[in-house]
C-alpha cells in the first residue's frame, strides 16, 4: 500500500526532525506507529527517500553508526545514538544550515562542516576586509553613476565569483526578489563580498525589473528584505552589521519611456555569519520520559552558533538522554 504524496512528504520531515533531535539530545527512540497492517520491515524497508534523508543526516558515516531498527507489531522503533565528533562531523547535527557562501559563479548551500571551516577561518583573524579592486572591474564604478540604462543594453562585464545576475523582468518579480536577496546576501557576506545586479539577464543584457513599483517603492522592498536577515557575531567580535550599498537607476526603452529598474546590491564581506534562514537543526525540550513532535525545539540561530562552537572532551555531545518521540505514520487509502 502506497502513501499519499504530501502525507509521505510530511511523514519523511517528522521522522528526520525527530532523529536529528534525539542526535543532538544525547540519543533515543523514535517509535512510529504503523497503520498498514501489512507493513513488514524486512521487505518493505523505510523507503528510499527516508533512508536518503536519514543518510544526509549522518554524512561520512553509515546507518549502523547512529541507527538500529526493529518492528514491533504495529510499530518501528528506531534507537537513535548520541552525536559524536569522533567521525569527523560538525559539532551538531543539522538538516540544513541556513547559511550560503559562493563557489564559481553561483551560491552554494554551506554544509555543517562548511561552517566549522569557516568559523574557523574569521575566527584566526582572518576576516575579510571589503576591497572592491578585489573583484570589481573599473567600468561598475561607471554603472553605479548612471543616470539610466537602456532597454536590452549589453554591459561591459560578466557574471563571476563575484558577480550574480538576475533577470526578473516578469510578473512575479517582487516575489522573486524577495526570495533571491537572502540567498545572495548570505553568500556575499559569508564569502569575499560582492555584487547581486537585479534587472539583468545573464548575458548582461538590460531587463529591468519592478516595472509597476516606484524607485522608493523598489528601495523599500529590498531593503526591508535585507532588514530581516540575521547576521551572527561569535568568538567576541562585535564589529557590527554587514555592509552593503544600494543603488537603483531607471531603465528606459528605444522610446525613453520608464522600463523598470536596474538593483545594484554592493555586499561587503561580513566579519561573522548572515543566515539566509534558520538553521534546521532540532534538541529535545521536555522533562517528561516519553516526548512528541510538540515537544522539539528548533535552534535559532544565535544557539545554532553557540552548540556549533562548543564540544565536551571526549567529542560528544551530551543532552538529556532516554527521550522518546512518537510519531503516527500515515498510509495511503
Amino acid at each position: 500500500m502506497k502513501y499519499k504524496k504530501k502525507e509521505k512528504k510530511l511523514q519523511k520531515e517528522n521522522i528526520t526532525t525527530a532523529v536529528c533531535a534525539l542526535l543532538n539530545s544525547g540519543g533515543g527512540l523514535v517509535r512510529v506507529q504503523i497503520e498498514n497492517k501489512d507493513f513488514d520491515y524486512r521487505l518493505d524497508t523505510l523507503g528510499l527517500d527516508i533512508e536518503k534523508s536519514l543518510d544526509e543526516l549522518i554524512s561520512n558515516t553509515t546507518s549502523k553508526d547512529y541507527f538500529d531498527i526493529t518492528q514491533d507489531g504495529l510499530y518501528l522503533n528506531i534507537f537513535v545514538k548520541s552525536w559524536t565528533t569522533k567521525f569527523f562531523l560538525s559539532r551538531i547535527c543539522s538538516v540544513d544550515t541556513g547559511l550560503y557562501s559562493r563557489s564559481f559563479t553561483s551560491k552554494k548551500k554551506a554544509s555543517p562542516m562548511q561552517v566549522m571551516d569557516m568559523m574557523e577561518e574569521k575566527s584566526k583573524g582572518k576576516r575579510a576586509r571589503f576591497d572592491q579592486t578585489l573583484f570589481f572591474p573599473e567600468q561598475i564604478n561607471e554603472l553605479l553613476d548612471r543616470k539610466y540604462f537602456h532597454l536590452n543594453e549589453k554591459l561591459p562585464l560578466s557574471e563571476s565569483l563575484y558577480m550574480e545576475f538576475k533577470d526578473f523582468s516578469g510578473a512575479s518579480d517582487k516575489v522573486r526578489i524577495q526570495e533571491a536577496i537572502p540567498d545572495y546576501f548570505s553568500a556575499f557576506a559569508n564569502s569575499d563580498g560582492g555584487c547581486l545586479i537585479i534587472g539583468v539577464d545573464n548575458d548582461a543584457k538590460v531587463k529591468g525589473c519592478c516595472t509597476q513599483c516606484s524607485e522608493s517603492e523598489t528601495k523599500h522592498l529590498v531593503e526591508e528584505r535585507i532588514r530581516k536577515l540575521k547576521s551572527i557575531h561569535f568568538d567576541y567580535c562585535d564589529e557590527g552589521a554587514p555592509s552593503y550599498k544600494l543603488t537603483i537607476t531607471n531603465v528606459r526603452d528605444d522610446q525613453n519611456k520608464p522600463s523598470g529598474f536596474v538593483i545594484i546590491l554592493k555586499i561587503e564581506p561580513f566579519c561573522c555569519l548572515t543566515f539566509a534562514d534558520d538553521p534546521q537543526s532540532w534538541i529535545m525540550n521536555s522533562d517528561s520520559f516519553v516526548s512528541h513532535i510538540e515537544d522539539l525545539k528548533q535552534l535559532n540561530p544565535s544557539e545554532w552558533i553557540e552548540m556549533m562552537s562548543t564540544k565536551d572532551t571526549e567529542g560528544t555531545i551530551h543532552g538529556t538522554e532516554g527521550k522518546y518521540y512518537i510519531l503516527a505514520m500515515q498510509p495511503e487509502d
